[in-house]
């Protein structure tokens, strides 16, 4: 399931601009074929008019690694730009964006990396800075600058992006990389057999070593929404432990 601001900051833009949107439904488990072939369909289906695909790179309910590089690879084909949401990603999987190659890869550093609430990272291919334009509207913009350059509007608070060198320090300190997605991987595998087990539940990606994830799916053993939402606000209320759940193809499952 697209995450929800980046679906409806979609919608909204291409009702400014007059475009359309198409949103392509994926049932998990699934096999990674099927994935990349129902994208090309879709692309081929609108004989290259689509401009724009967005992936999240891991999804966030339910958390499942998607083919990045192959569907750059598909989009290439097709002339249609990439962008990736790498929340879920940073910090929490190796990222290497070279390898991947994304046109435009944004992350945010709070969610896996440690680092404060406003920090992340941008990336944009050289060639496609040019098509990009901030929110903002900065002062020199009537030059015709290319907008990254031209965005100055100086009135920007930067101190939650200097936390990221403190939280690329903590975690060279701790182990490393390496370390923290081994720690967090075990931790999540043995909540999840846990879960299994007291609940008589299944995982929705069976193969989750594969994914080599630090969240993974667990089916609820309640079949009612409103009854999954009360044992929800209870645990919040009552144990203060935050539980994400959704519904997903007949199931409710948590996200651990």
């Amino acid at each position: 399931e697209a995450f929800g601001t980046v679906a409806y900051a979609i919608n909204h833009y291409a009702k400014k601009s007059g475009s359309k949107t198409e949103r392509i439904e994926l049932r998990f488990p699934t096999q990674e074929e099927y994935i990349l072939s129902t994208l090309e369909k879709v692309l081929k289906k609108n004989h290259g008019r689509v401009r724009l695909v967005s992936i999240s790179h891991i999804s966030s309910t339910p958390s499942v690694l998607l083919p990045v590089q192959a569907i750059q690879a598909i989009c290439r084909r097709y002339k249609a730009l990439l962008v990736v949401d790498g929340a879920h990603a940073f910090g929490q999987i190796e990222l290497n964006l070279t390898r991947l190659d994304p046109d435009i890869y944004v992350a945010n550093g709070h969610k896996w990396f440690f680092s404060s609430r406003g920090s992340g990272i941008v990336y944009v291919k050289k060639n496609v800075r040019k098509l990009l334009q901030f929110s903002t509207i900065p002062h020199y913009f009537r030059r015709g600058k290319n907008s990254f350059i031209a965005d100055e509007s100086n009135v920007y608070d930067f101190s939650a992006l200097l936390t990221m060198a403190t939280a690329l320090e903590f975690r060279r300190l701790v182990g490393g990389e390496g370390k923290i997605a081994q720690y967090n991987r075990k931790l999540a595998s043995k909540a999840a057999d846990i879960l299994t087990q007291k609940w008589k539940t299944n995982i929705l990606i069976r193969d989750y070593a594969r994914q080599n994830l630090s969240m993974i799916n667990v089916a609820l053993p309640l079949y009612h929404h409103m009854l999954v939402r009360t044992v929800v606000e209870r645990l919040m209320q009552q144990q203060r432990t935050f539980l994400i759940y959704f519904y997903h193809a007949g199931y409710y499952y948590a996200r651990i």
